[in-house]
């Protein structure tokens, strides 16, 4: 456990230092600085070598760009009073920590220091981080181009799983006032609406109930109804005599209708020319969901027993859309 949380520590303070320090640009406008940390432990025999790098800030940066953070932490409380500034961070997440710090500002430079309690892995820790910087030079800050190239690929990928989610109706994207596509809650509602008005068909149908996985209450998400359609499909069936899509387990009360005037009493060579379908599903049902021992299969009209084609898997609903986390540090 103990090397364990020495790697750990030796990451985080990796981490807060390529979190501290931008990339430097050319030279410009803009306050190139050497900024050195060091961060020690109580009780540990090892402690991070001090590391020095440059960053490139802007002219008008304000005292909180100056405070070294990583993912998850967030500057709660600052506090300038002349050339000092006290300031209070907090981190969540999976190592939840409370730090407190403080900066002296001179011309040219800058030196801080950082205490920090909490946990990591499960244990607790009770770590310091001195730090120091000198200005050495100007540069160009690329730090608004960087989080706007952010920005940008964030939208793109939204964009993109919010597009695959109407394709494959996923509600869940879309109904919730919080869900990641809500701003397009009327765009899926309106191709589920679309699918509805086009599933009174029976091969529409039946190609729709097996590509999506919740399609009913995707449905009744947006005031539609799979019974309706599914009543309207199977009234269809019937006017066309699709005993195959009748047969298929959509459309019970009408086998039981046809099934009692066409298949009941009879062996599975008397029954009529194409009712093999509803003639299966009848007895089916009349024997309590137990299949007989010689049918045909209700949704592709082969013999029982007939291997048939592996399903298609269900689309799984996208999760973890990606979603914009301002790393840098302020």
């Amino acid at each position: 456990m103990l090397m364990l949380l020495s790697r750990s520590i030796l990451a985080l303070g990796s981490a807060l230092f390529a979190a501290f320090c931008l990339p430097v640009a050319a030279q410009g406008k803009d306050e190139l600085w050497d900024i050195t940390m060091k961060m020690e432990m109580a009780g540990m025999p090892m402690s991070m070598p001090a590391r020095t790098q440059r960053m490139c800030l802007e002219k008008s940066a304000g005292d909180e760009q100056f405070v070294p953070k990583q993912e998850d932490c967030k500057a709660v409380e600052t506090k300038r009073t002349g050339n000092k500034l006290t300031y209070k961070m907090v981190c969540t997440g999976k190592n939840p920590m409370t730090a407190t710090g403080e900066m002296t500002f001179s011309e040219g430079a800058y030196e801080g220091r950082m205490h920090m309690t909490g946990k990591m892995e499960g244990q607790p820790v009770d770590m310091t981080q001195n730090y120091s910087g000198k200005r050495v030079g100007n540069c160009t800050s690329t730090v608004k181009a960087d989080i706007k190239a952010i920005e940008d690929r964030s939208k793109q990928s939204m964009a993109e799983a919010c597009k695959g989610g109407i394709d494959r109706l996923q509600w869940q994207m879309f109904v919730d006032a919080k869900a990641p596509c809500a701003a397009q809650k009327a765009e899926f509602c309106g191709a589920v609406s679309a699918k509805a008005r086009a599933m009174p068909d029976p091969s529409e149908y039946l190609a729709s109930i097996r590509k999506y996985a919740d399609l009913g209450t995707a449905m009744s998400k947006c005031g539609e109804s799979l019974a309706g359609v599914t009543k309207a499909a199977c009234a269809r069936g019937m006017d066309t005599r699709n005993w195959t899509f009748i047969g298929a387990g959509h459309c019970d009360d009408d086998v039981r209708t046809v099934g009692a005037a066409n298949c009941k009493g009879r062996s599975f060579t008397a029954v009529p020319g194409g009712m093999g379908p509803v003639c299966s599903r009848y007895a089916t049902i009349a024997r309590g969901g137990q299949a007989p021992a010689e049918t045909f299969d209700a949704a592709s009209a082969r013999p029982a027993g007939t291997p048939q084609p592996a399903p298609a898997p269900a689309d799984p609903v996208t999760e973890g859309v990606n979603q914009l986390r301002k790393l840098l540090p302020f």
